[in-house]
């Protein structure tokens, strides 16, 4: 049974910005849309002015004859630097709002962001903005079939908008999530017979989508641990978005007919079946932990997984929904990312790291070690092994990487500390292992003023660490641990007291064991200490990148 609710927080960053905000004033249905509408469009221009997109970004408005004879605004985004000739990948984006607020302007600034991160990333494309129809004045199904015909006008005119319609991604916030998520389903299902004629989508966004009406949620309830820990219940009264704010945008949509059957996937994508959404495309979720619509995105990510579908999920520990409004007032603001991709080549993962500045599981490669083999302590990799050829992976990163790793951890400071420990809690290390430390080296680190930060950069080393002696060395020895990990900069404490001792290539260069650091073990903490159990199952896949001095560790852990 699933539980969520550790990621609902608040955050403590979210919590100091909003004793900051003013109180919501109570408005009506039009007073709302006419006044969040203002707020977004004005925050767009100026974004657009002060971050240099106007001139970085081609702009060119179309409009589209819907099904029904009314007019729909739609908007082209481009790369200002490449000729209007050079066909592109296009992201259809939608909008969030709630199906009441939002315009064509009001997302200028979203669609420019992304055109010019990815131009100077050297994937650039087209963005195609939406403007679908609101309530109160339309109502479902007006917004879906809006969607569905934009999308089959934009294929009809790939090469006028300069298109590459064999390389068309959707994706959307919150409720344009939901309409993203429909369009897919429409598209693999054939509900739409013109929709699913166009060329295959390659992939959807789903940032904090809204999936599932309240009405239809007892498949999802049901899935919980206990009804206690749902974000429906957790986040009822979250800032932004709460549980009465959505039964409000639900109301507008009206048709109670259609809303009231729950049987139309374009309302619930969320409650899809394996079988209709195992051939979605990729897709990648951005899900906001303080939001009561969290569940039923991880529930839909979790499905798409377990079908097979390439799926990846980030989750924003502590923040609620719609975050990214409040842009660099929060450090964990969203990104929504499109990479440009070969034929049959998935693109899962994206990462922007210095892979020795954060978590990482370290190689060989970073340690100076012996010129020859120790036959006292039986070391038989030596530096040739590793430096010796320009192409040796003796003990690198791509050896633990193409093997992966799995094993148990617990928590412990120093030698004696773990001995004491292990006794005292009855465990019994057995071979394989993966011994985890928690030192608190991280909230402290983070605890910290600037200007404290600032002088650890000079400062000497000194945070916890293993004691590197000849004890130490054999204890670990014994208890054949397949890798060992930490919260702090080095593992170890420094200097040894030994170089004959050293740690580092002892572990790395003798014994092929990997060595993480930085890794932020809090939350896994928080529930070792709620369950009252230090061991778990542990899994990591480094990303395999050959000849790297580290890699991100990809790491899980199981109860």
């Amino acid at each position: 049974m699933a539980d969520f609710s550790e990621f609902t927080g608040p955050s403590a960053e979210w919590l100091a910005l909003e004793s900051t905000l003013p109180p919501q004033p109570a408005l009506s249905i039009e007073e709302l849309q006419k006044v969040t509408n203002g707020v977004r469009e004005k925050a767009a221009t100026q974004a657009m002015v002060n971050e240099d997109l106007v001139s970085r970004v081609q702009i060119h408005d179309y409009s589209i004859i819907a099904r029904d004879g009314e007019t729909l605004e739609a908007r082209i985004y481009r790369p200002a630097s490449l000729p209007l000739s050079q066909p592109l990948p296009i992201y259809i984006y939608f909008h969030g709002g709630g199906f009441l607020v939002g315009t064509l302007s009001s997302e200028d600034a979203t669609c420019s962001r992304l055109v010019t991160a990815l131009a100077e990333r050297g994937t650039p494309i087209i963005v195609f903005n939406i403007n679908y129809r609101h309530t109160p004045k339309w109502r479902f199904p007006t917004a879906w079939n809006d969607t569905e015909d934009a999308f089959i006008w934009m294929h009809e005119n790939i090469t006028h908008i300069g298109g590459l319609g064999d390389q068309v991604f959707v994706g959307g916030v919150s409720a344009g999530a939901k309409l993203a998520a429909s369009l897919c389903l429409a598209h693999t299902s054939g509900s739409n017979k013109a929709v699913a004629a166009c060329p295959k989508i390659q992939g959807q966004v789903l940032m904090i989508p809204w999936l599932v009406q309240l009405d239809h949620y007892a498949p999802r309830q049901e899935m919980l641990r206990t009804p206690e820990v749902s974000s429906l219940v957790q986040c009822a009264h979250a800032p932004v978005l709460s549980i009465e704010r959505i039964k409000l945008f639900a109301s507008l949509l009206g048709n109670d007919e259609v809303l009231a059957a729950g049987n139309d996937l374009r309302l619930n994508p969320g409650n899809a079946t394996k079988k209709e959404v195992a051939n979605l495309p990729p897709t990648t979720f951005g899900i906001a932990g303080y939001d009561p619509l969290r569940d039923e995105g991880l529930f839909y990510a979790k499905l798409l997984s377990d079908s097979g579908v390439p799926t990846n999920v980030t989750v924003f520990r502590g923040l609620p929904h719609g975050f990214a409004l409040f842009g660099n007032k929060l450090s964990a603001n969203f990104e929504q990312k499109l990479i440009d991709k070969a034929p049959r080549v998935i693109n899962d993962d994206v990462i922007t790291f210095n892979s020795q500045t954060s978590s990482q599981f370290d190689s060989s490669d970073t340690s100076p070690v012996r010129k020859s083999a120790n036959s006292t302590t039986g070391f038989s990799v030596t530096q040739d092994d590793i430096h010796g050829t320009p192409n040796s992976t003796v003990n690198g990163i791509n050896g633990w990487s193409d093997k992966a790793m799995a094993g148990r951890g617990r928590h412990a400071i120093s030698a004696e500390d773990m001995k004491t420990i292990m006794v005292a809690k009855n465990i019994q290390p057995r071979q394989g292992n993966i011994l985890i430390i928690r030192t608190g080296y991280v909230p402290k680190y983070m605890g910290l003023s600037t200007t404290a930060k600032e002088g650890l950069k000079t400062a000497s080393h000194n945070w916890p660490g293993l004691k590197q002696d000849e004890s130490m060395t054999r204890w670990l020895w014994k208890r054949q641990f397949t890798a060992i990990a930490a919260d702090n900069p080095g593992l170890e404490c420094v200097p040894p007291l030994d170089e004959e001792w050293q740690l580092h290539p002892i572990l790395l260069a003798g014994w092929g064991t990997p060595i993480g650091e930085l890794f932020d073990l809090e939350a896994l903490a928080e529930v070792c200490q709620r369950r009252k159990r230090w061991t778990f199952f542990f899994t990591s896949v480094p990303p395999n990148y050959k000849g790297v001095v580290a890699s991100p560790p990809n790491a899980m852990a199981l109860f």
